[in-house]
């Protein structure tokens, strides 16, 4: 039904650590400052990711009925510097220009494309796992001196500074419970198809949200739910509830 509704598609996809979702699918591979600015109460926190932003700022600044698939792909991929832009699919659609697929805004038709990228990196990147850090830092940095505002700042970074000590070390410990290795396997990306012990981590580690590639991995050594409600026991008996 699909093939017969749609000729060709494409889709640009933010996924942090699981570009290997479509490893071994298919047999070729291709992918391709705010204004007005954001109101008072998003000042500090972080309005965007890096890959989103750099195609949406280039599709926004070039003439889309003039510059190809692959030329935002480059111009996209040298931009995210924190992360890797993947190309998957038909490799053959790399030569169409982007308003085929994305549209196109009039206002722009008439711009000369330059082979020189003007957008520039942001200067201000942030890792997504740390956006929580980095707000509660932003927070106590700007409050008065002196002030309760800034007592309490202060406050709820050490807090989150704690917590994010305990889950670390707890993660830890219950790599060296389950594995002999357990550092190592840990922090090693694995791209093999994602085992999960859903219930059991959706319960007990859904605030765990930095911890992604160490609880990947547990998953994908195919560990039993049995055998991580041991570990975490052990190692997590001293989190607060709550943390």
């Amino acid at each position: 039904m699909l093939q017969e509704l749609i000729k060709a598609l494409v889709f640009h996809l933010e996924a942090c650590d699981s570009g290997s979702i479509f490893e071994g699918l298919l047999p070729e591979a291709y992918c391709p400052g705010d204004d007005p600015s954001a109101p008072p109460e998003y000042h500090q926190t972080c309005l965007g990711d890096l890959y989103s932003l750099a195609w949406m700022e280039d599709s926004d600044a070039h003439n889309l009925r003039a510059e190809t698939l692959q030329k935002q792909y480059e111009l996209v991929k040298k931009r995210t510097t924190r992360s890797h832009v993947m190309q998957y699919g038909d490799i053959a659609l790399s030569k169409d220009a982007l308003f085929a697929y994305f549209g196109t805004n009039p206002a722009n038709d008439n711009f000369t494309f330059v082979d020189v990228d003007s957008l520039q990196p942001p200067t201000a990147v942030v890792n997504q796992r740390d956006a929580d850090l980095v707000y509660f830092l932003e927070k106590y940095r700007k409050a008065p001196e002196g002030s309760a505002e800034k007592t309490e700042a202060q406050k709820q970074l050490v807090e989150i500074m704690s917590c994010r000590m305990r889950i670390d070390h707890s993660v830890k410990l219950i790599g060296m419970l389950l594995f002999e290795r357990g550092p190592e396997v840990l922090n090693t990306l694995l791209v093999s198809s994602f085992y999960s012990l859903p219930s059991y981590l959706r319960r007990h580690f859904a605030m765990f949200t930095y911890t992604g590639v160490p609880l990947q991995n547990i998953c994908n050594a195919r560990i039993q739910t049995e055998q991580m409600v041991e570990a975490s026991a052990q190692a997590c008996a001293s989190i607060p509830i709550g943390h």
